[in-house]
């Protein structure tokens, strides 16, 4: 399964958030959800999953800068084994764990007092 070219890497997703209010909190961008949590996604184990939940309480962006810079090098199982090395070219979609959905962040926006991570379909 290719890597469609919309999706955000974690070096784009640092370097977008590093544009944001570092205490804003941040959503996803349907039904009012919240990321959670960094693992390895079902998809391709290789690449990294931010999980969600739509009762959750939101964390800053300064609190996802440092999980996403943290994950460069940290290695994840994959969710039927093996071990992966993620690296500031690793493609970020929106799953929980050992769910595949096709979803993935392809971008970030914000108003006046929110960050979104802005989410696509990108399954070919």
């Amino acid at each position: 399964m290719p890597t469609h070219p919309d999706i955000m890497s974690l070096q784009a997703l640092i370097l977008a958030l590093e544009k944001r209010p570092a205490d804003q909190p941040v959503y996803l961008d349907f039904c009012n959800a919240v990321p959670g949590g960094l693992h390895s996604w079902r998809g391709i184990y290789a690449e990294l999953a931010v999980g969600w939940d739509a009762e959750g309480k939101p964390e800053t962006v300064a609190q996802w800068l440092d999980r996403f810079r943290g994950a460069i090098g940290e290695t994840y199982e994959g969710y039927k084994g093996g071990h992966y090395t993620m690296d500031r070219h690793t493609p970020v979609h929106v799953d929980n764990w050992g769910d595949y959905s096709g979803t993935s962040i392809v971008g970030v926006r914000g108003d006046s007092w929110r960050t979104i991570f802005v989410t696509a379909s990108v399954d070919d």
